[in-house]
């Protein structure tokens, strides 16, 4: 599932994560915090990967506000 947010800063990092994400609900729940996050160009959710890989290409997010946002609705994720 891949989510288009905002153009492309000059800056881009991939930031690539293992999650406890189980199902397309958590993805849309997902999606309604980071299309909304400053610093994110765009994400995807792997659901069909064992890791449950979340990609984020950032132009200003940091890991740790990623890991943050995940945290406040019961997601784990570390950066992989």
């Amino acid at each position: 599932m891949n989510h288009i947010v905002n153009q492309p800063e000059s800056t881009t990092h991939i930031l690539v994560f293992k999650t406890s994400i189980q199902t397309p609900v958590e993805v849309q729940f997902l999606a309604s915090l980071l299309d909304k996050q400053n610093g994110i160009a765009s994400w995807s959710v792997e659901l069909d990967d064992w890791e449950k890989i979340l990609r984020i290409e950032s132009g200003g997010i940091s890991p740790d506000e990623v890991i943050a946002i995940l945290e406040r609705i019961n997601i784990q994720c570390k950066p992989i």
